[in-house]
């Protein structure tokens, strides 16, 4: 069972150290955004009926999840559902007779026993060469499982690969356009209001120009009121004259 397997590589190093380590299964740090993906094509296809056409069944859409600020944490832990991937598919390609996969089984077994880990690999060896496994075979078919671990990430960050450019690029590409649309309205807005600015200074001008033109012509008003009542009295103090000295 894949939950037995699991513990050949989970239990024996326990989940809480940090320290580093040359099995990869360990040491495997995924990105935690990469959690909303379908990680292996031979677990959608369990979840998705085989459908591997089908991008939607593959990997979930992310537009349907709350954004994440872009303070979230994304440092990568130790997955259980990638490492059920995983270990899924090294269970599925498992060979035939003894070989790694057995191996580590029977070095499973003996660490229950307190011995240390020469004598552990040294023993667990013995009983592999009872079942006819030699060292070459044992690290031969490691680098097997390893090959098929190397299948899974490729076809992982293929998956990756393919929403960044659904879900991140694009939408990049969307914000840029956004970006140059505000600039553009903003050069609109200081066209317009250098425009307004103009308009202003036209008014004031114009404003200016009235006041003076109303001036010069109240001016000229007076000027031809005084005038015509000058000669108006003058005409008619000279009748008034003419009616009392012309009898």
């Amino acid at each position: 069972m894949l939950k037995n397997l699991k513990s050949l590589f989970v239990k024996e190093e326990g989940k809480t150290k940090k320290e580093p380590s040359e099995d990869p299964l360990k040491n495997k740090k995924v990105e935690a955004a990469a959690e909303d993906l379908s990680e292996s094509s031979d677990y959608l296809s369990s979840q998705t009926g085989g459908d591997e056409n089908s991008e939607e069944q593959i990997v979930p859409s992310i537009e349907k999840e709350t954004p994440r600020t872009t303070t979230a944490d994304t440092k990568g832990e130790i997955s259980d559902k990638f490492m059920d991937i995983l270990l899924g598919a090294m269970k599925k390609n498992n060979k035939e007779g003894f070989d790694y996969m057995e191996y580590k089984q029977s070095l499973q077994s003996l660490k229950k026993m307190d011995m240390e880990d020469a004598t552990r690999f040294q023993s667990a060896f013995a009983m592999a060469q009872t079942m006819g496994a030699t060292k070459e075979n044992i690290t031969s078919s490691a680098s097997y499982y390893l090959d098929i671990l190397n299948q899974e990430k490729q076809k992982f960050q293929q998956v990756v690969a393919s929403q960044n450019t659904k879900q991140v690029t694009s939408k990049q590409t969307g914000s840029e356009d956004i970006l140059k649309a505000i600039a553009n309205k903003e050069q609109q807005i200081k066209k317009l209001q250098d425009d307004i600015a103009k308009l202003k200074e036209q008014y004031a001008s114009a404003k200016k120009e009235i006041e003076i033109s109303k001036t010069k012509v109240e001016k000229t008003k007076n000027d031809f009121l005084i005038t015509y009542d000058l000669l108006e009295s003058q005409i008619k103090k000279d009748v008034e004259l003419i009616k009392k000295y012309l009898q």
